[in-house]
């Protein structure tokens, strides 16, 4: 079984695992950007830093490092981010996959709007684009966090 919650990997590994910089990572908490929900500030190095972190929080680091990558601000793609790594439901754990299909995440970057679906082989895009609301003309970023989990774990041997 994986463990998802225990903290064992260095910022370098969930860093590189995630596809940035360990600098960027670093910049990222220094700014305010992205967080530790939970951290205990005692376990923290000088600039905040845990010294270690979780499955979790790679994953959580990779999904916010693609919508950055697609122009979501740092801010916005790390708590879209949260979506998939701290938010569950009845049929997915927090930074779980679906059993089944394809998970992936639906993000609305003028709106924030945020959803977590699965999807068989092919993806239904009218029910990827219904899955968050529409306000004006917001674009929809898709991720494919069937890859993203895939390529984070292998990147930390898990």
């Amino acid at each position: 079984m994986i463990n998802y919650h225990t903290p064992r990997f260095k910022t370098s590994e969930v860093a590189r695992a995630a596809g940035l910089n360990p600098v960027t990572l670093r910049a990222y908490f220094a700014r305010g950007h992205f967080d530790v929900p939970g951290l205990d500030r005692a376990e923290a190095d000088g600039d905040g830093l845990p010294n270690k972190f979780s499955l979790r929080d790679a994953l959580l680091f990779a999904v916010a490092a693609d919508l950055i990558a697609a122009g979501v601000s740092p801010s916005a793609a790390y708590r879209a981010g949260l979506q998939f790594a701290h938010t569950g439901t009845m049929d997915r754990l927090p930074a779980h996959l679906f059993p089944k299909g394809l998970t992936l995440l639906i993000h609305r970057p003028k709106s924030g709007h945020t959803k977590i679906i699965k999807s068989g082989v092919h993806l239904d895009l009218g029910k990827a684009l219904a899955a968050v609301p529409e306000e004006t003309r917001d674009p929809v970023i898709i991720v494919d966090l069937t890859n993203v989990h895939s390529i984070v774990r292998a990147a930390l041997n898990v």
